[in-house]
């Protein structure tokens, strides 16, 4: 039987009041999360909770909380749990959720890759900085909206990709996926070249400190639920315009793009 939107939206709050595979520290906290999801449920509904739901979104203020700082963290992942255990436990009383540290990057990860959107600690920023800085830079030419729509994929991964992440330079000689259909050996023959063999070997590196990097971040996210707070955030959604302006062309580029004559850029589609 196909479901109406509505029995849709009340399957997910039910398993979000009613979370499987969870071992509540106790019963106490496991009444504190049913009361802070009915909260939440309430209010996202638009009917009257039993008070304002109340949201922290401390990014890293837990690091400078326990007097540390970002570049420590980033390099060193075992500190991620003490850190957010003891903000969570600090000012348990003081929120409905708990945002984790999802937002810090891996150190090791951003060295590996050679990645270019990014100035952290230690990369562009003092060694001190207590926060990531995001760097706006045109990545697509004006003139290339056509690759771009024509076959997305393809032009992020070897035109794109190429351009941000030092570390996979090499990726602008792999054939277009397209181009494997029917021969897929062809995918072997850019291996031929010692760059190529490089860039990859430094990916599997960059996933191998990724893994380890993600395992000390899960832990945090099912501590704070066992610890009675439920999970606000299930993910991040883009704008197409959002994905132009702050990736591809940057500010002054999409802003000038508008302008053009029609056909020309993406303002002629």
């Amino acid at each position: 039987m196909k479901l109406k939107k509505e029995q849709k939206r009340e399957q997910r709050l039910q398993k979000w009041l009613s979370p499987t595979g969870v071992t509540f520290r106790n019963f106490a906290t496991e009444q504190a999360y049913k009361e802070r999801v009915t909260r939440f449920m309430k209010a996202f509904l638009c009917t009257e909770p039993d008070r304002v739901p109340v949201m922290v979104p401390a990014g890293n203020f837990p690091i400078q909380y326990s007097g540390l700082n970002l570049k420590q963290v980033m390099y060193n992942p075992t500190l991620i749990c003490p850190i957010w255990t003891k903000f969570m436990n600090d000012f348990y009383d003081d929120m409905d959720d708990f945002f984790g540290p999802a937002g810090i990057s891996c150190g090791r990860m951003l060295d590996i890759s050679d990645y270019k959107s990014f100035k952290w600690p230690g990369h562009g920023l003092p060694e001190d900085a207590q926060y990531q800085q995001y760097v706006e830079t045109v990545l697509m030419n004006e003139d290339e909206y056509d690759a771009l729509l024509k076959d997305p994929s393809d032009f992020s991964f070897r035109v794109l990709t190429p351009r941000v992440v030092g570390s996979l330079a090499a990726l602008k000689y792999l054939p277009p996926l397209t181009s494997l259909m029917g021969m897929p050996i062809m995918l072997a023959y850019p291996f031929a070249r010692p760059e190529v063999r490089t860039a990859f070997q430094k990916l599997i590196e960059a996933g191998v400190e990724i893994e380890k990097f993600q395992g000390h971040l899960m832990t945090v996210n099912r501590d704070a639920v066992a610890a009675g707070f439920p999970m606000s955030m299930g993910g991040v959604a883009l704008a197409p315009f959002d994905m132009i302006a702050d990736h591809l062309r940057g500010t002054q580029g999409s802003a000038i793009d508008m302008y053009r004559p029609p056909g020309e850029t993406l303002g002629g589609y």
